[in-house]
């Protein structure tokens, strides 16, 4: 009986594997907002790809914002990738 060894990946081969690569590591690096500890998210704004925290994702009037000094408190809102179609061509 012959055993192959298993196959892996050293790095990402297509633009839409970098792309997926880069949106893991940067929600590995971050999971949780440093200001509020919720969970953070990818979010797709327009053909850029940011991880941002996941409570400034509802929809909220911004008296409501204001009161709960949610502009103030500094929420993760990381770029991860700039353009996405530019990644995803490579």
């Amino acid at each position: 009986m012959f055993m192959t060894a298993p196959t892996t990946l050293t790095s990402p081969t297509t633009g839409e594997d970098r792309s997926r690569e880069r949106i893991e590591q940067a929600a590995s690096d971050t999971p949780f907002c440093e200001a509020c500890g919720a969970p953070t998210v990818p979010v797709a704004e327009g053909d850029e790809i940011w991880l941002a925290c996941a409570s400034t994702q509802e929809h909220r009037t911004l008296i409501r914002r204001l009161l709960s000094f949610e502009a103030l408190m500094g929420h993760t809102h990381q770029l991860v990738i700039e353009d996405v179609s530019e990644q995803l061509a490579a």
